[in-house]
Order: C-alpha cells, then structure tokens, then sequence
C-alpha cells in the first residue's frame, strides 16, 4: 500500500521513516477499515548535573520507597565519628604537664578533721568520643518498619532517655543485669527478671588526649553495731502524756518488761570515721544529728568519682551500694556476696550525666544507699543512708553548696520491722527473756517502729532552720508495699520542680522512691512534719521542724551566716 506524501513527511519528522507499522483490520458489510500505528523507541534521557537533594531527616515510613537512599541515610545516622586529633606540640604538652600534675588538694576544716575529698588533675587520654555513644536502633513498637520482630535489648553506651546526655565515658557494663521491684520482700515473693546489655562489636572512637580534672570524693564508712533508741524522750508531744502510762496511745511501742523489748535495740549502721584506720569515729553535730539512724550524707557532682572505703565491723556479712550509680570498677560480686567481718573493700563509683538532676530539676537530688546482701534484713537492721547528686558547680571541695540553699535535710520514713532483723532472736533474749510466744499478734506489733529517721513520736533532733533560709528536703522510704507514705508539712509549702513545677504542703513516697522538694522558710515557729496515714501518725511517725526568726539568739549553729 501507498503511503500519501503528507503522511511519509509526518513520520520523517517523528523520526518513525523506516519502521514498519502494526497493521489492524476491521470489515463490514459496505466498507474496510485499515489501522497503521508506528511505536517510537524510547530514548536515553542524557545524564543530569542537578545532584538529588540530601536527605535532611528521616523519612516518614510511607514513604520508603527507595531502600539505598534510606540505608545510606540509617548509615550516617548510625556511623561512629573519629575525634579529630589536637595539634600539640612538646612545648605546649610539657607546660600543661607541670601545671596540673602532682597537685593533690586536700582540705582541712579544723585540726583533725577527716579527708573528705581529693582533687587530682591529671593528663588523661579518653578512648571516648564524648558525643557519640555505641548503639543499636531500638524499636519500641511490636514489629519495626520493615515488618522483622523487635529486640527491646541494649548496647554498651545507650541511653534510653537522651543519647545527648552521655558526656562522660561509658561504663562497660556488659552484662546481665537484675531487675526487681524496689518494695522489701518482693524479691523473694517473685518480683524478679533479668536484662541484657549487649557488647558493643562496632570499635569506639579514640580521642586525642585531653586535660580532665575529676575530683575524688572520698569518705571511710563502717557498718558498726549499736544499741538504738527509737525514743529517747518518752513523751508524746501531741497529747504531751507519758508515753509510758498504759493508758496513754501509743504506749505498746515504748513498753519495756520482761515480754516486751521496748525502744532499745541492738543494731547495725552506718557510721563515718576518720581514716582509713577505722579508729576514731566522726561525731555529728548539730547540722547533721536529725540523720539518726541513717548513715552520713554522700554527696558528689556529676563527673565525679566517688570512693567508698567500707568496714564491715559488724557480725554479719554486709556492704554498701549506692544506688543509681555504676560501680567503677569489679568489686560488684562483693556487693551480692557481702564483705566478711573485719574485712575492708574499696569501693569506686563514677557520677556519670544520667545519674545527676534533670534540666529542669533541683540542683541536688536525693537517692540512697544500703546493703544488698540481704536487702530485707540488712534494713531492717539499719543499713541504710541518703546519697545526693549535683549538677557540676554547685559543691565546694568541702562538699558544701554554693547556691542559695542554706540547709538540707534527708527523711526517711521507715517502718522497721525488727522481726527481720538479724539480732532479733538476741534482743528477745537480752531485753525479753520471758517471752515465749513469738507469734502473739500485740507482741508482733510492739516491733514495727514507725519512725521518721529511726525516731517515733517527734524524738528527731535538730530539724532547724531560720526564718529567710531556702531549705533542701529529701525525703525517702523503705519497705514493703504497706510502706507507702503520704508525708505532710505544716505552716509552710514547698515546691517540686521537674519537667512541671507545682507549690503544695505534702508529697508522697512509696518504698524504694525518692522524692526532692525545695523550702522557703518564711512562717516562724514550730511545726508538725508526719506521714498523713492515720495508723502510721497514731503509732509515731511524726516529728516536728522549727523555724527560728531572723533575730533570734540561741546556740544553734547549723545553718549559713544569713545578711
């Protein structure tokens, strides 16, 4: 068939001359119908210059479509960026070298006061990379974005929270780790898992070397056996009768005969002494008498090192853990197996950023120590004590504020069950020796104290402060789930400062938490500070805390020196 002229110009133009059409027939009854169709090849588009556009954040899941492009971005999300290396120079390393090194600060209050910090400034290499940390993508939801089951398990150096917030060098902390709930007797009930954190494979960065200053925070405790008395004074300051008239509440948990104990027991705290010699005990003062029963205030800053060194003069086995804190070194098995009688172990924890008050949290904050060992009966016993963390800045080397707060006070409200202590069956026979039924409910009773820093009915001392003064509260409890405490101040209100901050006159603690709330003391007088359960309150856990006006003339010393 031929192909008219206009047709054959048509096709040049398209540049179709040549190609053989796809023919198509269709007949009818008074006509035929002739279709021709020519298909263009597809050209090769010529290379762009225009590179595509970087990848400035994650793509949305529906939109994934291209899997290099979203691999290569995972991969720079994910990579390990080696330090670059500081220019020095032997001049500059030799003039570093002797103004830091050799210099070891350690402060003296008064003649024979005992070392409670060391300084050392040192040349130190970091192997870490202080903004990177080794870590694995964890996915939280039950199958991640490509459809394969999720793995809620961690690496060396992760931080669930904020990976920002590990500035100082990652502990290896490789290992399993227990969980348990943070209520006494749970553990043995059940209440108990374990987690995993896996060994990083990727290699760390190694930085340069760098110029640190840590600071060592040193302090010599020993866990010492004591006779304590739960109320030295046997007098209820809300009705003001004796608390040993039978007629008067409250009178089982002070009654002393030959069935009953009464509010002496022998036990086991913790105590700071001078040296490491363990031979002179540090008396407290005023400033620190309200702590009891509880052992000394430990206290460092976030990047510090503390160092326990830890006695066990007792009759049993203990030792010391602070909680919240990675142990610094492999003296963990001495934590779960305890340090044999007149033994002593060294103890390193480092403060790392995680461990320390949040960005919008109280300088300080409150958490505590004890002995696991047998963390039912090495409490109930009286193994206890308050550990405070601070931003950095905030502490002199002496271990005092520099900030406004003028005073701190930690509160612990327990119940102590002596029932579980280790000398319970020792003081039955010491100051009980006609009892024979161990099982009689009154009996039974008349042993939980229920104390506010081992003291009942308002017998802790030196809750004092002045009118103007800003006063650190830190409160804390230990127990079983019936240690729950509603804990109420009277005549003035706090504040509680965390991501919100909120103004009211009671907090609540449950065993194993922690709670840090800030004071203006601005009503002077004498008030009630009490847990707001009627039974706890009836049975003694109340105290009370003054606040002395401005003007005031007395011998008490344990405050700043106000303007």
């Amino acid at each position: 068939m031929e192909i008219p002229d206009e047709l054959n110009a048509l096709l040049a133009a398209m540049k179709l001359t040549g190609k053989e059409p796809a023919w198509k027939f269709s007949a009818s009854t008074d006509q035929v119908t002739v279709q021709l169709t020519w298909t263009k090849a597809k050209e090769q588009e010529a290379p762009s210059c225009k590179p595509k556009p970087a990848l400035k954040s994650k793509p949305p899941s529906t939109r994934r479509r291209d899997a290099k492009r979203y691999d290569q971005w995972m991969a720079k999300k994910t990579a390990v960026v080696p330090a670059v290396p500081i220019q020095q120079t032997t001049i500059t390393q030799t003039e570093a070298r002797d103004s830091v090194v050799g210099h070891v600060l350690t402060p003296t209050k008064y003649k024979g006061e005992p070392v409670g910090v060391v300084v050392n400034r040192d040349i130190v290499t970091s192997p870490y990379n202080p903004n990177k940390a080794c870590h694995r993508l964890v996915f939280y939801t039950s199958t991640n974005d490509r459809g394969k089951r999720s793995r809620i398990d961690f690496e060396e150096g992760f931080d669930i929270d904020d990976p920002d917030l590990l500035r100082t060098p990652p502990t290896h902390i490789a290992r399993k780790w227990l969980l348990h709930a943070g209520q006494l007797g749970s553990q043995t009930d059940g209440m108990v898992t374990r987690y995993n954190v896996d060994t990083c494979n990727r290699p760390l960065p190694v930085s340069a070397p760098v110029f640190e200053k840590t600071v060592i925070r040193r302090i010599n405790i020993a866990a010492v056996d004591v006779i304590w008395d739960y109320a030295p004074r046997k007098i209820n300051i809300v009705t003001m009768g004796d608390l040993r008239d039978p007629n008067t509440p409250g009178n089982l948990y002070v009654h002393n005969t030959d069935k009953f104990i009464g509010t002496q027991y022998k036990k086991t705290v913790y105590r700071e002494f001078y040296d490491g010699s363990f031979s002179r005990q540090v008396q407290r003062t005023e400033k620190d008498n309200h702590l009891g029963i509880l052992g000394p205030i430990i206290k460092a800053e976030v990047g510090d090192v503390i160092e326990v060194v830890f006695k066990n003069m007792a009759s049993f086995d203990n030792s010391i853990y602070l909680k919240n804190l990675p142990l610094d070194n492999e003296m963990s098995k001495h934590l779960r197996n305890g340090v044999k009688p007149g033994d002593v172990k060294i103890y390193k924890w480092r403060v790392p950023e995680r461990s320390g008050p949040g960005r919008n949290e109280p300088n300080c904050v409150g958490y505590t120590y004890n002995s696991p060992v047998y963390p039912n009966r090495d409490i109930a016993t009286g193994l206890i004590g308050p550990l405070l963390i601070c931003k950095r800045g905030v502490l002199d080397v002496y271990g005092n504020r520099k900030d406004k707060t003028n005073r701190e006070f930690a509160l612990a409200f327990v119940i102590f069950n002596e029932a579980n202590s280790h000398y319970f069956d020792e003081n039955v026979r010491e100051r009980a020796p006609n009892r024979t039924n161990l099982d009689d409910s009154i009996f039974k009773q008349s042993n939980n104290k229920f104390s506010i820093n081992g003291f009942i009915f308002s017998n802790i001392p030196n809750l004092e402060m002045v009118e103007g003064d800003t006063i650190a509260w830190y409160t804390y409890s230990f127990g079983s789930f019936l240690g729950a405490h509603s804990n109420h101040f009277h005549g003035q209100t706090f504040v509680k400062t965390s991501a919100l901050s909120f103004r009211d006159d009671v907090i609540g603690v449950v065993p194993g938490s922690y709670e840090t709330v800030e004071m203006f003391a601005d009503n002077p007088g004498t008030w009630f500070v009490h847990c707001h359960l009627g039974l706890h309150m009836s049975a003694g856990m109340l105290g009370t805390y003054t606040i002395l006006p401005r003007n005031h003339t007395g011998p008490f010393k344990g405050y700043k020196e106000h303007v």
